[in-house]
Formats: C-alpha cells, sequence, structure tokens
C-alpha cells in the first residue's frame, strides 16, 4: 500500500487508487502518500531515498535532503480560558492558519468560528485522555506541528519529553499568548541548522545558555532532554581535559557519511581557517563523530564526493551539464601526494599554514598566548601536560584563554602555536 484516501479511509496501492478515484466525486478526494517505514501518513520527502516519510521517521534522514509538507493542529482545552481573552486567543489561532482546531469543553460548545475544521467535546471530559488518543490519531495522518492550549499535566510533560522525533511540540500560555516549544525537538532543530552552516561542534555551556535564553527554558530540564538525546543516539557530548581545565563540546549524531555532510565538515573548516587536506578532513571526522575512517572507507567516501553533483532544476531544454559539488586539487601535504578538498567555488585563506611570523610577534595576541601558557603550564606541583598535539593546544587557548585569543579562529591560534614550538617555548 502506498497511498491512504482521508475521505475513504482506506489504504491503497497506486494503481488501484488511480482506478477509484478517477471519476465522480472521488477524484475530488484527498489523497496522501505512506511513510515507508512505519505505514503512517507522511509528511517529508526524501529525494535520497526517493521515498515518503511521516514526521517521526524523519529523524533517520536528518543529513537528507528533504521536502516537508506542514501540518498544524492546535488542541485547545477551552474550559479554563477567561472569556476576556476568549477572543484575542481566538484571533490568534486563526492567524496562525492551522490545518484543523481541536476545542475541548467540559460544559457547552464556546460558539466560536475559526474558518477551519473543529471537534467539540462534551461530557466525560477529561482533556490529557483525549488529547493523547486524537494526537495518536492526527500523527497517523501527517502531523507536523502540535500546539497546546492547556495546563501541562505530568502526564503531557512526560509524554512530549520521551517523544524523541522531529514533531514540533508547542503550549500556548492563555494569558500571555506565547507559544513555548515544549519536548527536545527545538534541540535537534538548533543543531540541524547550526550543522549544515558548519557549525558541527559547539561549545556545550554556550549552547546550553543560547537555549535557555531563546526558549525559556529551566537549565535542569534543558540538561535532563540532552542527557535523553544522548541516551538515544541522536547527539554526542564530548568531554575533553586540559589539566583543569574541562571542555565540553555537543554535535548531532551522524548515522552516515554523504555528501551533505562532507559540505557541512568543509565548511566547519572553513570557519576555522584550516587547510582542508585529507588529514584534516579526517581529522574532524574523528572529533565531531568518535569514527575514525579505515583506509577503505575513506577510499570511497572520495569517490563519492568526485561523482557528487550540484543539483539544478532540470528542463527539456538545458543542455548544460550538472557541476561538481566538490573541488579537488592534488598536492604534496606533508611530503605526501594527497588532495586538498573545497566546496564548489567556496576556496578560502588557510591561517593555519601561512603568516607573517614577524608581524604576529608584536600583537597583543602572541602576549596573550605566552601569557597564558606560562600560567597553564606553571600551574600545580609537577607542573602541566596537554595531549592534543597542536590543534588540542589551539582548542584549548580558543575556549579558555583571553577575549581576543577567543576572537581569533582556530586556524590563526594553530599557526600561532607552531610559532611557539618552533621557538622552543613549548615542546
Amino acid at each position: 500500500m502506498t497511498e491512504v484516501c482521508i475521505d475513504c479511509e482506506e489504504k491503497l496501492c497506486s494503481n488501484c487508487s488511480v482506478k477509484l478515484h478517477s471519476g465522480g466525486k472521488r477524484k475530488y478526494h484527498e489523497r496522501r502518500k505512506i511513510c515507508t517505514s512505519c505505514q503512517c501518513i507522511s509528511s517529508v520527502f526524501c529525494n535520497n531515498c526517493k521515498s515518503d516519510f511521516c514526521k517521526k521517521c524523519e529523524i533517520d534522514h536528518l543529513t537528507h535532503q528533504t521536502m516537508t509538507s506542514p501540518k498544524t493542529v492546535i488542541y485547545w482545552d477551552s474550559t479554563y480560558i477567561p472569556e476576556s481573552i476568549q477572543m484575542q486567543l481566538v484571533y490568534d489561532i486563526v492567524k496562525m492558519q492551522p490545518n484543523v482546531v481541536k476545542a475541548y469543553s467540559k460544559y457547552s460548545n464556546p460558539r466560536v468560528d475559526f474558518g477551519n475544521t473543529i471537534a467539540f467535546y462534551h461530557r466525560p471530559y477529561h482533556f490529557s485522555t483525549m488529547f493523547f488518543q486524537d494526537l495518536d490519531h492526527d500523527i497517523s495522518y501527517g502531523l507536523t506541528d502540535c500546539y497546546i492550549i492547556s495546563e501541562l499535566t505530568p502526564s503531557i510533560h512526560t509524554f512530549v519529553n520521551s517523544n524523541i522525533t522531529m514533531l514540533n511540540f508547542y503550549h500556548i500560555n492563555p494569558c500571555t499568548l506565547n507559544p513555548n516549544p515544549l519536548g527536545s525537538s527545538y534541540i535537534l532543530q538548533s543543531l540541524y541548522q547550526n550543522f549544515f552552516k558548519g557549525k558541527i561542534l559547539l561549545n556545550f555551556h554556550i549552547f546550553l545558555k543560547e537555549c535557555c535564553e531563546r526558549w525559556g527554558k529551566d537549565l535542569k530540564e534543558l540538561k535532563g532532554q540532552l542527557s535523553h538525546l544522548q541516551s538515544s543516539g541522536k547527539i554526542f557530548i564530548l568531554a575533553k581535559e586540559f589539566n583543569q581545565l574541562k571542555l565540553q563540546q555537543i554535535s548531532l549524531a551522524i548515522k552516515e557519511l554523504n555528501p551533505k555532510v562532507c559540505l557541512s565538515i568543509l565548511r566547519s573548516l572553513k570557519i576555522d581557517q584550516i587547510f582542508p587536506s585529507e588529514k584534516a578532513i579526517q581529522s574532524r571526522i574523528r572529533e565531531a563523530f568518535s569514527h575514525k575512517l579505515t583506509n577503505t572507507e575513506w577510499t570511497l567516501l572520495i569517490k563519492t564526493m568526485q561523482n557528487a553533483r550540484i543539483e539544478t532544476n532540470f528542463t527539456l531544454f538545458s543542455q548544460e551539464q550538472s557541476e561538481a559539488q566538490f573541488h579537488f586539487q592534488q598536492i604534496f601535504y606533508e611530503e605526501e601526494r594527497t588532495f586538498a578538498i573545497y566546496p564548489k567555488g567556496e576556496e578560502w585563506a588557510s591561517s593555519d599554514q601561512f603568516g607573517d611570523v614577524q608581524a604576529i610577534k608584536q600583537t597583543q595576541e602572541w602576549k596573550d598566548l605566552l601569557e597564558f601558557l606560562s600560567n597553564f603550564f606553571n600551574s600545580g606541583e609537577n607542573g602541566a601536560t596537554l595531549t592534543g598535539g597542536k590543534y588540542g593546544c589551539a582548542l584549548m587557548l580558543k575556549n579558555f584563554a583571553s577575549d581576543l585569543l577567543k576572537s581569533l579562529s582556530i586556524g590563526r591560534i594553530s599557526f600561532m602555536v607552531q610559532m611557539a614550538v618552533n621557538d622552543d617555548i613549548l615542546r
């Protein structure tokens, strides 16, 4: 079965669906594709897999090119809404243009016109029970965004926080009328958006602070959601120690290395102004995803990147061939023949390789670096040691040194660390 008719409430194969809806009133019925994983109604089409998926199963296609058809349902417990704000609330709901509004009332039907499909419920009345029943039904019919206007019971909180999907949950406070995200989908969406900008490794504590400020989240609740995402294998929380200094970073857990992921990895090197050699790319993959590629895996990935093409709008009249998505430069790097790999049209200067040594030594950044390293290695009775090589040292300086050094790219700091090694300041 590949389709479901919403009006007939029947699942059909494509051929039967066409025959059944070829004429009469049935040709105006709403038909939807079925998720190939769980047989619910799909809301997402994956260009990579050429298949349809529901919002629940989209989590397994984070790194793929997908197209979403949003479906918004509002679940409104109108029993305890003061009449003084009810009309304003209705006005705001109409502006949201939801697909469906479901209003629940303990007493009588509120005489309100939303201009959408409305379901009214009477006694016996228990919002949580009815909400869960309707939600289960609506998810199977392609729900993507769920807005709850009600008191949030512990059972609703527990359900939403344990629902690890890309389904978006929001609570609307009837007094302020402001939507507040629930569950952990907003965390995944935020990491997802950062990832494809090249920000694949984020400072954990800065990320916590930004989420708390942006979404008004309690720190304890947010940490609990992140812990649940980590135990569910959706994110990585990586820890590094530099003597007494401790650094935590957060990244998405990636199930496969495809050209889309490689594009983000290269853009992360671009942000850091690091030369995109094969060795640097492999190091970033190991650092961000805790995965060390074998020679065979790396060779296959290189071939995949070489064959990757830039997506273009195809027309019958177009004679142009699609361009390669990546630009390969064969070079000698550290006395080995290797590739430097750039996204098409996105080459950059590599601060970790080149710089004016004499000019740098006259800067405040150089003075700050020497002062920080002196304090770091002379701390404690037996002094301190540092693992991670040149990059590890640069990462420590980027996160714990002066604000001036924090403002520099990791590539530039790496070059300064190499200068310190050359001058026998570091060994």
